[in-house]
């Protein structure tokens, strides 16, 4: 019974993502009853049959075996035919990033990345080592960028900061800049306690405090730092609330930071649901997929950081590029052909580099 319930619905749900945890605990859970019940009406009864109580344990072994292949089958059958057309037939056009989006309201035939590896359409530094995760804590970073008198930006965060390494990774193939890259997964730019799966992160503190001697070692012309706005990474205790914390913590940073000027770049939006599975469940109307502007940031950390840049005494700076994901009322999560988000909050690699030239428009200034 176990395997039909987490198959099946997971067909149903029309999206590569697996389902949540507790729906799949859930499940398990309702196989049980179940199981039972299929024993006490249904296996019981048929092994009382005379026919079979005569018969040879052989060809009872093969009707319970064919009975199994069928169950298989029918499953199988199911999860095969459950998923409908996740796509309008209708194309759209690349389109650039600009201000007020209204998003694409159909899910296009020339979808990019498509519905099947959106949620794999990453930065390359996943792939090439360069960026860390979980008790890993190499500072060394990586590089792009040839030109040797462009100017130097150092990106330094979480895997939210890894989401503009490929806007970077295009001006640095541009030869607009060279670029060093050190991020690590839910490791936070900030001078403060954090977790990791409920226990303190201590590889983040250790990575965190060579990036920022490598920083001091290298004196770049422009630091980037990004990170992802959720108050559940800090360390709980004491009566400072996580927004306090965060104010705290990057000040602690910026201040170690006393040399290049530093962009603190606002986070993205997070949206409520994965894209893939709101876009699969409605193709002709993607529009419904769009989360609200209003419930899409996390307000008191955003204010926090914005606080903590203003009362600096480095040269810090708020990059905000808010208005090109989203529009007065909403963030939508196509734009032209594009898929904006490959997950609920980390950009797609194909939107990110689309993002270079806006990118650019707001640190250039800063590198001039």
């Amino acid at each position: 019974m176990h395997w039909p319930l987490q198959v099946i619905p997971q067909a149903a749900s029309l999206s590569e993502e697996p389902l949540p945890l507790w729906i799949r605990l859930l499940l398990g859970a309702a196989a049980v009853p179940l199981a039972w019940l299929l024993h006490r009406l249904v296996e019981r009864p048929v092994l009382r049959w005379p026919s079979l109580r005569r018969g040879p344990s052989w060809r009872t072994g093969a009707l319970a075996a064919a009975a199994s292949l069928a169950l298989i089958a029918t499953s199988t059958g199911i999860s095969q035919v459950l998923p409908q057309q996740t796509s309008s037939d209708r194309t759209a056009a690349q389109e650039q990033p600009s201000l007020a989006p209204a998003g694409t309201d159909f899910v296009p035939a020339n979808l990019s990345p498509t519905l099947e590896t959106v949620s794999g359409d990453n930065p390359s530094i996943y792939a090439a080592g360069c960026h860390q995760e979980g008790e890993a804590a190499d500072a060394s970073g990586c590089r792009a960028g040839e030109n040797p008198g462009a100017p130097l930006v150092f990106l330094v965060g979480d895997s939210h900061a890894a989401s503009w390494y490929p806007a970077l990774e295009r001006l640095a193939e541009e030869g607009q800049i060279r670029l060093d890259s050190s991020t690590k997964s839910s490791c936070l730019p900030l001078e403060t306690p954090q977790q990791f799966e409920d226990r303190p992160f201590d590889s983040c503190d250790r990575w965190c405090g060579d990036v920022l001697e490598r920083i001091d070692e290298v004196d770049p012309d422009l630091v980037v730092l990004a990170a992802f706005h959720d108050p559940d990474r800090l360390m709980p205790g004491g009566q400072d609330s996580p927004e306090t914390r965060w104010h705290e913590g990057l000040a602690r940073t910026l201040a170690r930071i006393d040399g290049p000027p530093v962009a603190v770049m606002r986070d993205v939006p997070t949206q409520a649901q994965a894209p893939t599975h709101c876009l699969a469940q409605n193709p002709e109307s993607a529009g419904r997929c769009a989360t609200p502007r209003a419930d899409a940031f996390e307000e008191p950390l955003v204010q926090a950081e914005a606080d903590a840049i203003a009362e600096s005494d480095v040269d810090a700076h708020h990059v905000d590029l808010t208005d090109y994901f989203c529009n007065d009322s909403t963030c939508p999560v196509l734009l032209g052909n594009t898929v904006i988000y490959r997950d609920q909050h980390h950009l797609t690699q194909t939107f990110s580099r689309e993002m270079a030239e806006p990118l650019w428009e707001e640190i250039e200034p800063l590198v001039a």
